[in-house]
């Protein structure tokens, strides 16, 4: 029977969504036979948040006991994950109820799929929702293609934050580095071991609010993101290379 670990790092701006977050994840449909456990993590050694809920069948909270960002605080979220599927979900977005259902077909599509996506919209504050970058079809990606696309177009081709991925495969790529755009870095890696598969439906909603930290001055620097997509196109051909290149 599968079990997905759905892991959500917290932070002092997130903490404020967490509730909604959660039913969310309470409204989710699983598909035939799946199961599902929560894993939270808090981003600090601040043990007083609180919630009834966190008592509740499925749901494990812990802190990390000190900062130590978004992908350190995933690791050690990843390390308690029974799951043979993971789904990284951050505290202020949210799932629609059929997400599982829709990115679950993937697997169904060919058994050496290991990553499946789908399409994020935007959620602002007042309630208004709007379509972000997305899958433009649905079926498989084959290896090298999220690299190929990141370098063809500039940008990532759909929303990297919440990819729904086989344990085993986050494993042997060593899970999320700790440092920015790692949600990228993490499939542009997996992608180039194993195909994957996207699909244009709707799964879920990415929050945008004052605190988040990929709307700060300091993240969206502009030569600092230039910065960072030549670093990942560099990992992405790093994925291609071997020994003999450089003879």
């Amino acid at each position: 029977m599968p079990l997905l670990s759905v892991i959500t790092p917290v932070s002092s701006s997130s903490i404020l969504y967490l509730d909604e977050c959660r039913q969310s994840i309470r409204g989710l449909w699983l598909p035939p036979n799946w199961q599902l456990e929560w894993l939270i993590q808090l981003d600090g050694g601040n043990t007083s948040l609180e919630r009834d809920w966190f008592k509740d069948q499925g749901v494990f909270f812990e802190a990390n006991g000190k900062q130590l960002g978004a992908g350190g605080t995933r690791h050690l979220a990843l390390r308690r994950a029974r799951g043979g599927f993971i789904l990284p979900l951050d505290a202020d977005d949210l799932l629609v109820p059929d997400a599982l259902i829709s990115l679950s077909r993937g697997f169904e599509a060919d058994e050496n799929i290991v990553w499946c996506a789908g399409r994020w919209d935007e959620l602002y504050g007042d309630g208004l929702t709007k379509t972000w970058r997305h899958p433009e079809y649905e079926g498989i990606r084959p290896q090298h293609w999220v690299y190929k696309e990141i370098e063809r177009t500039g940008q990532t081709p759909f929303a990297m934050n919440s990819v729904l991925y086989r344990t085993e495969a986050v494993l042997q790529a060593g899970g999320w580095p700790d440092i920015d755009w790692q949600d990228t870095i993490l499939l542009v890696i997996v992608n180039s071991r194993w195909p994957g598969w996207a699909t244009d439906k709707l799964v879920g909603y990415y929050r945008r609010h004052p605190g988040q930290a990929s709307k700060s001055n300091w993240f969206q620097d502009p030569t600092r993101k230039s910065k960072m997509y030549e670093y990942i196109k560099r990992i992405g051909r790093a994925q291609i290379w071997r020994p003999s290149d450089s003879t």
